[in-house]
């Protein structure tokens, strides 16, 4: 009964994390349109984003997929993978822009048969919502396909395009005087300090005569054993009895991080297929906004 009951809980409280967020997201953008149907129309088009990402997660074998919502700064879908290949991972981060390009499209030429304000706001959130998510900068979905598809295991490249996705997001939020976009830019720098600290862990590991080039499950009692000294060492704590469960956890978890495998590489076929896609979705909402633009004109 009390198995049935943490396991009830377990998968309740995601949702009311999903639908506080949900509701305070609501309340926001009422509070600053003013306007229930401007607040519908954005708010259907973010949960279809993150649907189809939540979908195809779930699909793939996911394990803890959860939703969240942040006001100002959009929604996105978070879960723990094993074993999926580039191909896959590609299909679920399109998954989110790009069914909602298609309903963009599909509203653009219903607008143009019928104009109608609500068509035309419509066409705008979904093409232009989607289409922005698909711009070659790291958190977006754009940024991480290409990651994914061309430089998952090479960590200088990943440094690269860390700070170049920094850089642009800083000037696109001066281009477009919206600083709240700003806030975006501590995603990549977060994930920067990660990478860092992780490769001093491997080198200092290789200095201590630890062989990495193993996978977690191929390692021993022993080994797990003297690594984890070796980690304490690294991290100058000399106490093993003042560490938490916690503690031990993230040992565990910074251990299986370091003995991971290499993602596979995508297949050149899969690196075209992807990126002729990811071009497609950038191409159409770039036509609708210059065809509305013209007719604005």
């Amino acid at each position: 009964m009390d198995a049935d009951k943490i396991s009830a809980d377990s998968i309740a409280r995601p949702w009311l994390k999903t639908l506080t967020g949900l509701l305070l997201y609501v309340l926001v953008y009422y509070a600053i349109f003013r306007e229930f149907r401007h607040v519908i129309l954005l708010i259907a088009v973010i949960v279809f984003h993150e649907c189809g990402h939540f979908l195809v997660m779930k699909a793939y074998g996911y394990k803890d997929v959860r939703m969240l919502f942040i006001p100002f700064l959009g929604a996105f879908v978070s879960g723990k993978s094993e074993g999926i290949s580039p191909a896959q991972k590609s299909i679920m981060i399109l998954a989110g822009p790009i069914p909602g390009i298609i309903v963009g499209v599909i509203l653009f030429f219903i607008y143009l048969a019928k104009p109608n304000p609500l068509l035309f706001e419509g066409t705008v959130l979904f093409l232009l919502l989607n289409g922005f998510n698909l711009l070659p900068v790291i958190p977006l979905d754009g940024g991480q396909l290409l990651q994914t598809l061309y430089f998952e295991n090479n960590v200088i490249v990943q440094i690269s395009f860390l700070l170049i996705s920094a850089l642009v997001v800083v000037l696109l939020s001066w281009f477009l005087h919206n600083y709240l976009l700003l806030v975006i830019v501590l995603i990549p720098i977060l994930r920067l300090r990660t990478l860092y600290s992780l490769q001093k862990l491997r080198r200092f590991m290789t200095r201590e005569g630890i062989n990495l080039n193993r996978a977690y499950e191929d390692l021993s009692h022993d080994q797990l054993e003297s690594i984890r000294k070796k980690m304490l060492k690294f991290y100058e704590e000399e106490d093993e009895e003042s560490l938490t469960e916690a503690d031990n956890q993230a040992i565990r978890n910074l251990t299986k991080t370091l003995f991971k495998a290499n993602t596979a590489e995508a297949t050149l076929r899969t690196k075209f297929f992807f990126t002729l896609i990811w071009c497609l979705g950038l191409i159409f909402p770039l036509i609708a906004l210059l065809y509305f633009v013209s007719v604005k004109q």
